[in-house]
């Protein structure tokens, strides 16, 4: 494989929530591989908004909630159907 002359500013890549290092991701103090590898979806979505990992609990209740968000109802199923959209289009 052949070197990019692609150049980053560190400096860009900072934020409050996040820390780009060569070959590492940090996100709120924790490594992106490990979150991917360990946690759920709706776990780090609470990370981000609370800047902590939730308790069982909250991490329960929290994906309930946001699941509650994506129930594709009959009437977008119509939509669906008689548009030939993909299911996410509907919901735009």
């Amino acid at each position: 494989m052949s070197e990019n002359n692609f150049k980053i500013n560190e400096h860009s890549l900072r934020t409050a929530i996040s820390k780009v290092e060569p070959d590492k991701i940090v996100t709120r103090g924790y490594n992106q591989r490990d979150l991917i590898e360990k946690i759920r979806y709706s776990d780090m979505v609470f990370l981000l908004l609370k800047g902590r990992l939730p308790s069982i609990k909250e991490g329960k209740l929290f994906n309930h909630v946001l699941v509650s968000f994506f129930v594709i109802t009959e009437p977008l199923l119509q939509v669906h159907k008689q548009q030939d959209l993909l299911p996410l289009q509907v919901l735009r």
